[in-house]
């Protein structure tokens, strides 16, 4: 059976995944590194993300496995968190399809000319799907946060996205 690969608007009621995945300590590890964070405030993030205009949960056959949004960076560019949230669909191809149906959105929907992204340099999976998928690290970032002091910035440029066979 073909796995259908949906991404489809935020809604109220999704609130129980970000629940689930936000509370998962593997998952916070290869993301954020902050301590699990309490309900309450997970749920006000939550709230805010709602009022976010393109905003989605990833659905593979109609189960709900991940989300991916679009954020504005700067005039032309936009950086888009994703996070594969159900462990037993991380490592399968999703995140990758994912990424690209979000980039269609942002290079050839809203017309942006650059994406970009930040990944901790420890989680090797997301540098090398990301690489796999065009994007060309162009150097590193230091926050001034015991979590994630450090991150590797990578980016991609639309006329490289229009370019690559991985996306026609």
């Amino acid at each position: 059976m073909k796995k259908i690969l949906r991404l489809r608007k935020l809604r109220p009621a999704d609130a129980k995944y970000f629940l689930k995945w936000w509370t998962d300590k593997e998952l916070i590890a290869l993301t954020s590194g902050r301590p699990v964070e309490p309900a309450d405030r997970l749920l006000g993030y939550f709230q805010r993300l709602l009022g976010e205009r393109h905003n989605y949960l990833i659905t593979v056959n109609g189960k709900v496995i991940g989300h991916v949004m679009i954020v504005r960076r700067g005039k032309n560019s936009f950086g888009f968190p994703i996070v594969i949230g159900e462990p037993k669909y991380r490592g399968r191809g999703y995140g990758s399809r994912a990424i690209r149906k979000i980039l269609s959105i942002g290079f050839l929907k809203l017309g942006y000319k650059e994406a970009r992204l930040e990944v901790r340099p420890e989680n090797a999976g997301a540098i090398k799907v990301y690489a796999s998928l065009g994007f060309r690290p162009i150097g590193t970032k230091t926050y001034n946060n015991p979590y994630q002091p450090k991150v590797q910035v990578m980016a991609m440029s639309r006329a490289a996205f229009v370019a690559s066979p991985t996306f026609a």
